[in-house]
């Protein structure tokens, strides 16, 4: 149960659910210790998603983004960005490099597409670590 007070002075009872949740991509036991991780009851650990699945949220993805899916593409992503650089796929790469995507082609004024020249600039900025050895890829 919440209360909010108006100007008026008036309270007004709201009733509601709330659940705390932590989200972290760190091993739990180094965020705290044993007793306190004994009163967080529910733990759900989630994965990174295999390549099959990756492919699937990719296509989701292209699908609320507008962009055409094109699974040549995402294997040039996989084999020329993940597996050359030794990246761990994350469930969240597929929306966050498409954004990057969508977002180069409107700055230039063209339609996104899963082009090789689109994923590569895309990853450049998203996987910033690797940007000295794209800059040599790119030249």
């Amino acid at each position: 149960m919440d209360y909010l007070t108006l100007h008026t002075g008036k309270v007004f009872q709201l009733p509601f659910d709330t659940i705390v949740l932590f989200a972290t991509n760190l091993e739990p036991a180094k965020l705290a210790d044993e007793a306190f991780l004994r009163r967080i009851r529910n733990k759900i650990y989630i994965g990174d998603p295999t390549p099959e699945r990756f492919k699937q949220i990719f296509e989701e993805v292209c699908k609320k983004k507008s962009v055409l899916y094109d699974e040549a593409g995402v294997d040039y992503l996989l084999k020329d960005v993940y597996e050359k650089y030794q990246l761990n796929m994350r469930s969240c790469h597929p929306r966050d490099i498409l954004e990057q995507i969508v977002s180069i082609a409107k700055f230039n004024s063209v339609p996104p597409t899963l082009s090789k020249t689109f994923i590569d600039r895309a990853c450049h900025t998203y996987f910033f670590v690797e940007a000295a050895e794209y800059d040599q890829k790119m030249s």
